[in-house]
């Protein structure tokens, strides 16, 4: 019995494309769930940015920017000048995607062009992976944070 082995067994076959099966599973579940993790995080960067540059332009025109949100549907955005739509331009703020939800505000956000200061609050954004609070002190301070730490409270 001299054989010499060309190829592979139908076990040994089978045995690697289960492996594979289970592993390409795998990464699609948890490339799932960083996109979505992704998601959330980046949209609660937009939103400080967003509300960033209303602050400041509350601070350089002395003016008041009150914060509105609209709904429609399931779709929302934040304004900041009642006479403005989602998509206004830069004082109209909107996330990318459809699975980030604005769940909650507290208090009134807004901004005041007197000494920078604002009006305390804190928004809280939502997805499938958890949720982020966007937190606006009285002094016009703007920061992230996750509402189950101690320090968001």
């Amino acid at each position: 019995m001299n054989r010499k082995s060309m190829g592979f067994t139908l076990p040994e076959l089978l045995v690697v494309i289960a492996l594979t099966l289970v592993l390409s599973g795998m990464a699609t579940y948890s490339g799932y769930s960083w996109q979505q993790r992704q998601r959330l995080w980046h949209s609660a960067q937009l939103l400080r940015a967003w509300l960033q540059l209303v602050r400041d332009d509350a601070g350089a025109f002395n003016r008041e920017r009150k914060l509105q949100v609209l709904r429609n549907g399931e779709r929302w955005c934040l304004v900041s000048e009642p006479t403005l739509h989602c998509g206004g331009g830069r004082f109209s703020f909107s996330v990318p995607w459809e699975d980030v939800r604005l769940t909650s505000i507290t208090g009134e956000p807004g901004f005041f062009g007197l000494r920078n200061t604002a009006r305390p609050g804190h928004l809280t954004l939502e997805n499938g992976a958890g949720s982020w609070q966007v937190v606006v002190s009285v002094w016009g301070r703007i920061r992230l944070c996750r509402p189950e730490e101690d320090k968001c409270r």
